[in-house]
């Protein structure tokens, strides 16, 4: 099915070649959020919960990279945490420039990060 519905309000939404990633959540509690996967021809591959605010996220190979306070996640198709690391608070934006190395920006600086 092509469609998706959903009582949550869509707060990020980034697409790569495997597909899209897309986040919900209430505009009450920002950390009452729903990762919703979607492969390249518009269906649902899979849904989960992610207790937190996602600032910033993106998919890349299958992985799902997202910033949320002062942590940046690689987690799998199912919301597992494949590794974890601090980063500055306020991060606004992420880019993956490895498979576990990503760069997150915040108002005034750029901060690599190696994910363990």
């Amino acid at each position: 099915e092509k469609e998706f519905k959903t009582d949550y309000s869509i707060s990020r939404f980034k697409a790569d070649l495997g597909g899209t990633v897309a986040v919900f959540n209430r505009h009450s509690d920002k950390t009452d959020s729903t990762v919703v996967l979607f492969n390249k021809s518009g269906v649902k591959k899979s849904e989960f919960k992610f207790a937190g605010s996602i600032n910033d996220v993106a998919m890349i190979s299958g992985h799902i990279y997202c910033i949320s306070d002062n942590i940046v996640y690689v987690l799998d198709k199912t919301g597992k945490v494949l590794k974890s690391a601090e980063c500055s608070f306020g991060g606004e934006k992420i880019f993956v420039i490895g498979t576990y190395d990503v760069a997150v920006m915040n108002d005034n600086t750029i901060e690599k990060i190696h994910l363990k």
